[in-house]
């Protein structure tokens, strides 16, 4: 799984949809480091992390975890 971005980030959605902010965080943050140039695929994938936390209604804490990853993206507008 590690060195694909997507499998990655994919790990990462499902810790978010399954409610486990910390371990979304840490392997959203491992497919951006796995993809460092791939700015396009972080902001499709930070894009997707706001929608489902718009749904889900996170804690500021939870969120901010999530967030750390796609620090270098704009905000969830």
């Amino acid at each position: 799984m590690l060195g694909d971005y997507w499998k990655t980030a994919t790990v990462g959605e499902v810790q978010l949809m399954l409610g486990n902010s910390e371990e979304a965080g840490a392997r959203y943050a491992d497919a951006v480091a796995l993809a460092p140039n791939e700015l396009g695929s972080h902001e499709t994938t930070w894009k997707q992390a706001c929608r489902s936390m718009a749904a889900m209604k996170p804690s500021p804490e939870q969120r901010a975890m999530v967030r750390a990853a796609f620090a270098h993206l704009p905000d969830c507008p």
